[in-house]
């Protein structure tokens, strides 16, 4: 025998035995932490769009736990995925973005609603202005989640924003053109969401390439010095 190891096995023996508790642990911290921020999230989506404006509901502090709590179960997962080859949160995560998905369109629905439905007598300043700030959000939401994943990338839900944005102008010609309506500043508020909305979807179709060779540079150089 000449002595010599292959490659194959010398690879192999350069990576670190994975401890199975220690990559269990870190998977039910991850996921735990991404389902607390995400529920966390809808609820308090909830509590800002549904409440009045008028009763003073303070969204500030409860953001800022929301938005950590994400990013530190966004971490430990990228962890879990990347660096333990977890099999279990990619699925996970890929079920979460549809759920996001469904989130968004809902609430781009409820302002498409809320103008349609929009009394003559009412000030324009009651207009679902809100609503933007959590379609941003949940746009943001949606892309880094599919960052964790190697690979995944959100054409499907790309496509779901499109078709969303395509009922929503069928809505307003049928709003403008065969009932029509005496608050013309109306349109403007139509022309912002959709445009708001076909944004969301060409953010979301993309690769984002740079953001994950970032992402993966990060992991492996985290891997190298932990191994040294």
């Amino acid at each position: 025998m000449s002595g010599k190891v292959s490659p194959v096995a010398d690879k192999d023996a350069e990576r670190p035995v994975q401890d199975g508790f220690g990559s269990t642990l870190l998977m039910a911290f991850g996921w735990t932490l991404l389902t607390m921020a995400l529920l966390g999230g809808a609820y308090l989506a909830y509590r800002y769009l549904w409440e009045d404006a008028r009763a003073g509901f303070a969204i500030q502090a409860p953001l800022l736990i929301v938005g950590l709590t994400y990013l530190a179960g966004w971490v430990v997962s990228l962890l879990s995925i990347r660096r333990h080859d977890n099999l279990v949160l990619p699925v996970v995560v890929r079920v979460y973005t549809y759920g996001v998905l469904a989130g968004i369109v809902l609430v781009y629905f409820r302002a498409v609603y809320k103008i349609f439905a929009f009394p003559e007598n009412a000030s324009i300043d009651a207009l679902p202005g809100r609503s933007i700030f959590i379609l941003v959000t949940g746009c943001i939401v949606l892309v880094t989640l599919s960052l964790l994943v190697e690979k995944f990338y959100l054409k499907p839900h790309a496509t779901i924003l499109l078709i969303a944005a395509a009922i929503h102008l069928m809505i307003a010609m049928y709003h403008y053109v065969f009932i029509g309506t005496q608050k013309t500043a109306l349109v403007n508020f139509d022309i912002l969401y959709l445009l708001l909305m076909l944004f969301m979807a060409l953010v979301v179709a993309r690769r984002h390439r740079v953001l994950r060779q970032m992402i993966a540079s990060l992991v492996k150089s985290k891997h190298h010095y932990a191994q040294n």
